[in-house]
């Protein structure tokens, strides 16, 4: 079983983007709209799904008031510590 360990805490501004994006725009060829960047705080950190993502799942509270999750290799600090 993996240990979770958060690499993100809670209330820690960040910036996400999905990486799936980059890939069907690819497939589709259709006008990139692959540096959609959401800013936000970051609200739960989930392990729950640790098992079969390999990585933590983060809930994310955006800018535009919208709920997002994003995995940890889509989130990167918004600011340096």
């Amino acid at each position: 079983m993996l240990k979770c360990n958060p690499k993100y805490s809670i209330g820690e501004f960040v910036v996400c983007f999905y990486d799936y994006l980059d890939f069907y725009s690819f497939i589709y060829d259709e006008e990139a709209e692959n540096d959609i960047r959401h800013y936000g705080i970051i609200m739960k950190a989930d392990c729950k799904h640790l098992e079969y993502l390999g990585e933590t799942l983060y809930e994310v509270l955006c800018l535009d008031g919208e709920t997002r999750y994003f995995t940890e290799s889509e989130v990167k600090l918004a600011y340096y510590r």
